[in-house]
C-alpha cells in the first residue's frame, strides 16, 4: 500500500539495456506501438513490443503464450528472441509489463509488392512460386504445431 513501487522482475532476454540502445518507437501496421533497438556491438535491429496488465492471470497467460510461441521454429517465422517482464504495486494496485522482443525486418511483402509495382519490376514466375511455396510451407507448420494465432495479445 502507499506510493511505493515495489519492483518483482524476471528476465528471459538478458542485459536488454545493457546490449541494446533505443533507436526509435513507432505505430506498426502489423505490431502496434513498437521500439526499434539496435545492439551495440553488430548493429543487428530488433523489435519490443510491450504489453501491459492489470490482472496477474493476463500477466500469466501473456508469458506462456510467449514461451509457447519462442518455443516454435521455423525459417518463414518471426523469431521470438525472448522476453522480459515486471510487476509493480503501485497505489494499492498491482501493474504487470511483459517486453516481447522479436526480430525486425525492414520490409515485408506488402511493401515489396508496392515497390515492385511503381517500378514496374514484376515478380518472375520463379519468384512467385518461391513465396507460394513459403506460404504453402507455414501453413502447413502452423497446422502441424496446432497454432491457432498468437498475435491476438498484440
Amino acid at each position: 500500500m502507499g506510493n511505493q513501487s515495489s519492483l518483482e522482475e524476471h528476465h528471459e532476454f538478458k542485459n536488454i539495456t545493457n546490449n541494446y540502445v533505443y533507436e526509435k518507437k513507432y505505430n506498426d501496421s502489423r505490431f502496434g506501438e513498437v521500439k526499434l533497438l539496435r545492439e551495440k556491438e553488430t548493429g543487428v535491429k530488433i523489435f519490443q513490443k510491450d504489453l501491459t496488465s492489470n490482472t496477474k492471470k493476463d500477466y500469466e497467460e501473456y508469458a506462456k503464450e510467449i514461451r509457447r510461441r519462442a518455443s516454435i521454429q521455423h525459417p518463414n517465422l518471426l523469431k521470438i528472441l525472448g522476453f522480459s517482464s515486471k510487476r509493480e504495486d503501485m497505489f494499492c494496485a498491482d501493474f504487470f509489463k511483459v517486453s516481447l522482443f522479436f526480430e525486425s525486418f525492414e520490409e515485408d511483402l506488402e511493401q515489396e509488392i508496392y515497390s515492385r509495382k511503381e517500378n514496374k519490376e514484376y515478380f518472375s514466375e520463379v519468384e512467385l512460386w518461391y513465396i507460394f511455396d513459403s506460404i504453402v510451407s507455414i501453413g502447413a507448420f502452423l497446422q502441424e504445431n496446432k497454432v491457432i494465432f498468437f498475435f491476438y495479445l498484440f
